[in-house]
């Protein structure tokens, strides 16, 4: 996707994959607010090294 951090929609599109993505593979003894932290630093990885 290019410029996707432009728009929130696409943003929130690319939140939704991490999540998606990350409920699939972590183990279900990850709490919650662990998985969200992870999914926030995912999301923040990509967004700073991949925004164009």
């Amino acid at each position: 996707m290019s410029n996707w951090t432009e728009k929130l929609e696409t943003r929130a599109k690319v939140d939704i994959l991490i999540r998606d993505e990350l409920w699939m593979k972590m183990p279900e003894s990850v709490s919650d607010v662990a998985f969200m932290v992870y999914r926030g630093e995912i999301f923040n990885y990509f967004y700073t090294r991949f925004a164009a």
